[in-house]
């Protein structure tokens, strides 16, 4: 018997991804690591926090991994802003600062993850399932569809209003 094992991606709808960094080296060797990662799918990059809004906007993705220094509009600001209006798309902050109080910060924003640059490919490809999978039981639990190939066709994410909670 010769049967191959069905993928990932041919079970599940592929985790669209946008990675927000303002250094293009950082963004293509992000974008080179995870396009070889079955199901993921890079729909877009920004250079600042103002320019992901507006990415996030047009495709709906799932995750978005989000640098907190970043020109023009930061990564927390950034993360402030999706999370007030949108309980779908999911953030994974990535920063060079190991402080914690940036931690702190980046989780009272709304973000999902937090690791520090560079960080290990276990762990990053871990948080983005994590979060890709909370991304797509939200979109399950508001009956939204999935969006269809580079544009959004769900319904419009930005008239959801989140219901976040702190546990400490």
């Amino acid at each position: 018997m010769n049967q191959n094992p069905v993928s990932m991606s041919e079970t599940k709808p592929a985790l669209r991804l946008i990675i927000a960094d303002d250094h293009r080296l950082v963004r293509a060797g992000i974008r080179a690591l995870l396009e070889k990662m079955p199901g993921v799918q890079v729909v877009a990059e920004a250079n600042d926090g103002r320019e992901a809004l507006d990415l996030i906007a047009k495709h709906q993705p799932d995750v978005v991994l989000m640098d907190i220094n970043m020109p023009d509009m930061d990564g927390i600001t950034a993360t402030e802003m999706i999370r007030r209006n949108n309980t779908v798309t999911q953030i994974v902050i990535l920063s060079v600062q190991g402080d914690p109080n940036y931690m702190r910060r980046a989780m009272l924003a709304g973000a999902r993850d937090f690791l520090t640059k560079p960080p290990a490919i276990d762990e990053l490809t871990a948080a983005i399932r994590r979060a890709g999978k909370m991304a797509h039981d939200e979109r399950t639990k508001l009956g939204m569809r999935l969006p269809a190939g580079g544009d959004a066709s769900g319904a419009p994410v930005s008239s959801l209003v989140s219901q976040g909670k702190i546990i400490t």
